[in-house]
């Protein structure tokens, strides 16, 4: 009983067509949700999908470097975040495998 919204490289384009197909109804709500394009400030210029989605925690996927250079803004896109007041859950190196209990 757990929802992923696993979002790939998504942008503020593809987000507005789904909105446009699926409502603004139950849909949305997931209980943890996937940063687009690690992290990184790419086709995605505001907060819509994390208001839309209400997430119990969001994932970040990107490298150490990334992360501590603030490569193509991530860290903006992380004070979107933080302002809704949703727990960041960063992942810098590895596999990807997410084990909740």
């Amino acid at each position: 009983d757990i929802t992923f919204m696993i979002t790939g490289d998504i942008t503020d384009q593809s987000l507005t067509a789904m909105q446009e197909y699926w409502g603004e109804d139950d849909l949305w709500d997931v209980d943890y949700v996937q940063i687009p394009h690690h992290g990184y400030l790419a086709g995605i210029t505001n907060d819509t999908l994390y208001k839309l989605t209400t997430p119990k925690a969001v994932f970040l996927d990107c490298s150490r470097n990334e992360y501590d250079t603030n490569a193509v803004n991530i860290q903006e896109h992380l004070r979107w975040i933080e302002l809704l007041d949703i727990p960041v859950i960063k992942r810098f190196e590895g596999i990807n495998k997410i084990t909740i209990q």
